[in-house]
Formats: structure tokens, sequence, C-alpha cells
């Protein structure tokens, strides 16, 4: 997974200085885990912006998927009461899947014979993937990879790309 440190902003809209405020983030989801998830805030004026003193300090499982719901959600408290707000988070990341494979040589494959294939991947993910590459591991025993990897470079987001030779 990844550990993302959060500061998060805190407006006072009240019309009087909240004093000694805690902070509190927490999450439902199972795509998160909350390592660090208190912090204090200083002083904040009415109509004022203070931050949390130290980060919050979260783990993204690396199973999240581009766009998924951390469900995070943020409890603030001190001596006049508490208060929660949903905490927002555009999660961006790539998907790849296999688009499509391209056998270069004759389709039909007999025993002792090697056949290349070209294998096309599509990035259905937000943000472009740099530096892919591939490996193709045999499924069993009846076929042998002679040369299984490949390089395909940098996927943009929502591309396709094939291997430039065959594997």
């Amino acid at each position: 997974g990844e550990i993302v440190y959060l500061s998060l902003p805190l407006i006072n809209y009240g019309n009087a200085t909240s004093n000694d405020v805690v902070g509190i983030l927490t999450s439902d989801s199972p795509l998160v885990n909350v390592v660090y998830g208190i912090s204090q805030y200083d002083n904040i004026p009415s109509g004022s912006i203070a931050y949390n003193t130290s980060n919050y300090i979260i783990e993204v499982a690396s199973d999240a998927l581009d766009g998924a719901n951390l469900e995070l959600r943020l409890s603030m408290s001190n001596s006049n009461g508490s208060w929660e707000s949903v905490i927002p988070v555009d999660l961006k990341g790539g998907l790849i899947i296999v688009d499509h494979i391209d056998y270069l040589d004759d389709v039909n494959l007999n025993p002792g014979e090697n056949g290349r294939l070209r294998v096309y991947l599509e990035n259905q993910g937000s943000i472009q993937l740099d530096n892919v590459s591939i490996e193709l591991l045999p499924s069993g025993s009846l076929v042998d990879i002679v040369h299984g990897s490949a390089e395909l470079g940098d996927i943009p987001a929502e591309s396709i790309v094939g291997s430039s030779s065959g594997i």
C-alpha cells in the first residue's frame, strides 16, 4: 500500500475563537488503515483557518482502485462541543487490463514449434503509468516460455499500448 500524510485545515465559521480543538480521523473502508489519526489545532479565531499541528497518516491498500471511496471522517471537539465532517479524497491510479493478444506467427503450433505474441495492455485508470513491463509465466507443463518479458514504456490514462516486439 501507499502511506499518505494528510494536512486537514479547519475553518472557524463561528463568532468566537475555538480553543484546544482536537481532530480524530477515522475510516470504515477496508481500503484504509489509519496509522496516526489524532491531531491538535492551535486556537482558531473567528473566520480564520488553522492547520493540524501534526499530520494524519493513513495507509491505502495496494488493491484500492482508481476512484475508490476511502470513507474518511474527521471528528473534531473542544470544550464547546463536537462536530464531524466527511473528508473527500480523490483517489487516482492506473488500472491495467489485457486488451488483446496478437499471434505473430502461425496460429496453430505443433509440439516443438515456437511462436511469438504481441500483448496489448489498456490503462483504464486516470493517471499515466510509467516504465511498464510484463512477464509471461507458464500455466502448466505443456508450454515453455522462451522469452517472456517485454517493456511497454509509459501507458497514458485511457490508452492502449502493445509490446514493441514479439514475446
